[in-house]
């Protein structure tokens, strides 16, 4: 005999799933302006507490 395959029919949520993910991608270059990292001038001045006598 042979066996009968049957498919899952999960291509649908796989497509869907797949548009979400792109679409959160774009969201977030577009959140982020087209800035990650690169050439920020960041400056940081860190003074310790004064100790009291």
């Amino acid at each position: 005999m042979t066996e009968e395959r049957k498919s899952s029919g999960h291509g649908g949520l796989y497509f869907i799933v797949g548009i979400l993910v792109a679409a959160v991608a774009v969201l977030g270059f577009l959140y982020a302006n087209g800035n990650f990292g690169g050439d920020k001038d960041i400056n940081l001045k860190i003074e310790a507490p004064k100790a009291d006598k």
